[in-house]
Parts: structure tokens; sequence; C-alpha cells
């Protein structure tokens, strides 16, 4: 849409002939039909492990020490200029 759209104010377009209706109004149409989800069957049931998993909070993760990540690794085996980083 490259084209700019023109903007007319409502004195011109009432000048080249353009004509203003006015509807009464119309109530809105209510619907007395209750909806409800999906019946669930049988096969779609939770145990409470699964609903915990699924339903329950993040638990927050707790920061990994530096003295957990030295026994996740061998620094025995790495190069020296590595095992600087880890002040073994």
């Amino acid at each position: 849409m490259s084209e700019k759209m023109k903007v007319e104010t409502i004195e011109e377009f009432l000048a080249r002939g353009g004509i203003i209706k006015r509807y009464p109004a119309v109530p809105l149409e209510t619907d007395d039909v209750v909806r409800s989800t999906a019946k669930q069957d049988s096969q779609h049931l939770m145990d409470l492990d699964e609903g915990a998993h699924y339903f329950s909070e993040v638990k927050p993760k707790r920061a990994r020490k530096k003295k957990d990540l030295l026994k996740e690794v061998d620094v025995a085996n790495l190069p020296e200029h590595i095992r600087r980083m880890f002040n073994v």
C-alpha cells in the first residue's frame, strides 16, 4: 500500500453530495447458551504428581558453588593455564 489514503472532512464529503444517515440503536443479542470446556474422559485424568508437574510454580534454581564445579571437573587432566582458573 504505497499510496496514501485521502483524508476527507465531513464538509468535503457533504459538499460532493454525500449523505449521512442516522439509524436507531439496536439492542445487543444475548447468548443464553452456557458453554463449557470439552469433557475429559478417563484417559486425560492426571494423578497428583503429573498435576504438580504441569501446574505448579517453577522452583528457583540454586546457584552452583565453585566447589560443586570442582567435584564435577577432573582438573588433574587439564592444561596448567586452565588449572589456574580453578585455583588448584
